[in-house]
């Protein structure tokens, strides 16, 4: 297992008890996300420890591409951006390549559209 398991495409808020250890799972397969519960045995993944000098609410990553681990950043948002943008551009073809089936002489749309 190489990638993470993509558990949610969106954070967990959880509130943070001072001076506690919490170790957030990275690999995705445990059951009491979005903390380890030792799932990852067998595997190069190893959770991360996190402990903070005072109480407070935390958004701890979902989809596990967080280049800020175990923080979300918001990279969930971004491989859903680039999923869509892909998806528009092979629809988009489709649909020109299919317009251009019926239109032949459609010769005023983009060549790389055709």
């Amino acid at each position: 297992m190489n990638d993470p398991k993509i558990v949610q495409k969106f954070p967990y808020k959880i509130s943070i008890e001072a001076d506690k250890s919490y170790y957030w799972c990275r690999c995705g397969l445990s059951s009491k996300q979005p903390f380890c519960d030792g799932s990852h045995e067998g595997t190069d993944f190893l959770p991360e420890k996190v402990k903070l000098d005072e109480n407070q609410d935390v958004f701890f990553c979902g989809c596990k591409l967080s280049a800020n681990p175990p923080f979300c950043d918001g990279s969930h948002k971004k491989e859903n951006k680039f999923k869509s943008i892909k998806f528009i551009l092979i629809s988009g073809n489709i649909f020109f390549n299919l317009l251009h089936s019926f239109f032949p002489c459609a010769t005023h749309l983009p060549p790389q559209l055709l």
